[in-house]
């Protein structure tokens, strides 16, 4: 892919996101922003997890007089 035809992305933390200004903006810009927020969705549903594995290995549900 030449990446020399790929237009500049705008900066979506300039701009609040809204039906009128999703409307405008290029494909690619749609394609970029679903990829990032996948990837951190992706990142913080694995740090939750780990920290919901920890909380189980160590059996704090029991403070909460629970048996698992």
């Amino acid at each position: 892919m030449d990446v020399s035809l790929l237009a500049p992305l705008p900066d979506a933390s300039v701009a609040p996101l809204d039906g009128d200004s999703l409307e405008a903006m290029p494909i690619e810009w749609l394609e970029h922003e679903i990829v990032s927020f996948a990837s951190h969705v992706a990142a913080a549903m694995c740090a939750w997890l780990l920290l919901v594995a920890e909380f189980d290995r160590r059996r704090a549900y029991e403070s909460w007089e629970c048996l698992s």
